[in-house]
């Protein structure tokens, strides 16, 4: 949806290049500025992580982490999009998304998951 006219970050488009039923508006998010945001911030997060976690980590999970942190800001900003890609009435790429996301964040929980073995070999090791 186009903002306000109050809205101190909108980004005018010329009446050539605006999509057909949006005419009317001069204003629109500036989506471009706001995923490279989110880049910036997925990139911080995964650094902080890859530090703060470094003895924890599997080999691929910092790509895991952007597997799941970039597809969510996608899913967010695809609410602001004025030609999201409709299949059957469901928008596409807040389905694909939201399934990388979910299938990514599970493969890590499975990977860090406690397993038997490890607790078996715990308990038997003598005090």
């Amino acid at each position: 949806m186009a903002p306000r006219q109050t809205y101190p970050g909108k980004f005018f488009i010329d009446p050539a290049h605006r999509l057909p039923g949006f005419q009317e508006y001069a204003y629109y998010h500036p989506l471009f500025l706001y995923e490279s945001l989110w880049n910036l911030a997925n990139m911080a997060i995964l650094l902080w992580l890859s530090r703060r976690f470094s003895d924890r980590l599997k080999t691929g999970d910092i790509f895991l982490g952007y597997l799941v942190i970039y597809p969510l800001g996608r899913f967010l900003l695809d609410f602001l999009r004025l030609d999201a890609s409709r299949l059957a009435g469901i928008n596409a790429n807040q389905t694909l998304s939201a399934i990388v996301a979910v299938m990514a964040a599970g493969v890590l929980i499975w990977r860090h998951r406690p397993s038997r073995s490890t607790k078996s070999t715990k308990e038997n090791v003598p005090s």
